[in-house]
């Protein structure tokens, strides 16, 4: 990373660059600019910039199709990507993150958001030694949690509470998408609510468990039931660790850690 953290942003439309511009600047990065996905790779190549900020809706090649192409290329796949854009929809956010993107933000966004998000980006991927603590229970950079829930308010939440620790968080709120999501992205680990629309957490921990591709991943359950039959039913269909979200943050922090470590987490 150079002295000056330096940022390309790529997007179409001159007042997004310039208020891009502004805000970064103001942090003290160093700003760099691109109107399309070709000069954004072009620029990605030449400067190596330390963090991209990526619009989707871009003329010629768009954004998911030009963050595939900064992951296939040695030179530039280890720059983080932030998908910015008006699409903010499920499947919209499931293509960023498949494509490779670090975080995925819908416009608009305040300020203190996008800021917040670019240190979150050079935190993730800064070497050995330049990155900022972050207390115990810390995970290492690029271990990534799906998180399943129908709540904004919880994914929201917990997505933040987890990404501070330095983790890259993907997000689903059905079944069917934690499913498709699970299979493709391989996280390291899931958190999964029960109460989900259609599917719920234990016929996705079932199908998980069935699937080859997924088999080998742990599940831990996220919910607000607290009864020792559901926490029966979670660890039949496979999970490894049940927590109440009634729990304080420490303790799901733990109990990740644990999974994560190969340990089954006591009941909550």
């Amino acid at each position: 990373m150079t002295a000056r953290p330096r940022v390309l942003v790529v997007d179409d439309s001159p007042t997004v660059l310039l208020r891009a511009a502004s805000i970064l600047e103001t942090q003290g990065y160093e700003v760099l600019t691109a109107a399309t996905g070709e000069a954004g790779l072009e620029q990605a190549r030449r400067a190596h910039p330390d963090a991209i900020i990526l619009d989707v809706m871009l003329p010629g090649m768009n954004g998911y199709e030009v963050c595939l192409r900064l992951k296939e290329d040695e030179a530039t796949r280890a720059i983080p990507v932030i998908m910015l854009t008006q699409r903010g929809t499920e499947r919209d956010e499931l293509e960023g993150k498949l494509a490779g993107a670090l975080f995925y933000l819908t416009k608009p966004r305040s300020e203190s958001d996008l800021i917040q998000r670019v240190a979150e980006a050079l935190r993730a991927t800064a070497p050995d030694g330049q990155a900022a603590p972050a207390g115990p229970g810390v995970s290492p950079p690029q271990t990534t949690i799906l998180l399943v829930d129908d709540s904004p308010a919880i994914l929201a939440s917990v997505e933040r509470l987890l990404s501070d620790r330095g983790y890259r968080v993907l997000t689903a709120s059905t079944g069917e998408t934690a499913l498709q999501l699970a299979e493709q992205a391989r996280p390291n680990l899931i958190l999964l609510d029960i109460v989900l629309p259609k599917l719920d957490g234990y016929q996705v921990c079932l199908r998980l468990r069935q699937n080859p591709a997924t088999q080998h991943i742990p599940v831990v359950m996220l919910s607000n039931r607290d009864r020792p039959i559901d926490q029966l039913w979670a660890f039949e269909a496979g999970a490894v660790s049940y927590v109440s979200k009634s729990e304080e943050p420490q303790e799901l922090l733990q109990q990740l850690q644990a999974a994560l470590r190969g340990l089954r987490g006591p009941a909550a």
